[in-house]
């Protein structure tokens, strides 16, 4: 059954389980924010990282993001209460953008949805 909640009004832009996306496709959860962002136009590659991560890097006519993939086998708002991602990830992460001049993005796929936000202001994205 599909219930509206007060969060989801609280993001710009909200990936759920219900929409047509092939949802959780892939352990990693890539799949699921790879489809969305195509749906915008977004130009989307794969980019290895230490440890054998895989970010997303994503293009949009004169933007540019970095995208770090977190999925959590929980329901997004326990996963935003205790977000899975440590101070020397995020800091690593805004260090590799700088280089690139690119928007540092953590992608936060859960159990029941998605969202995207930013590294630096942890507020939501829309693609």
């Amino acid at each position: 059954k599909y219930e509206v909640r007060e969060s989801h009004e609280e993001l710009p832009y909200f990936i759920h389980a219900k929409t047509n996306v092939p949802y959780l496709v892939g352990r990693q959860g890539h799949t699921v924010i790879a489809v969305e962002l195509k749906k915008f136009r977004w130009s989307i590659k794969l980019q290895k990282t230490k440890e054998n991560m895989k970010d997303i890097v994503a293009k949009k006519n004169d933007e540019k993001w970095h995208i770090r993939i977190k999925t959590m086998d929980t329901r997004l708002s326990d996963v935003l209460r205790n977000l899975p991602v440590s101070a020397e990830e995020i800091d690593e992460l805004i260090t590799v953008c700088e280089k690139e001049k690119a928007l540092p993005v953590i992608a936060v796929v859960a159990s029941d949805s998605a969202v995207l936000l930013s590294a630096k202001t942890f507020k939501a994205l829309s693609p």
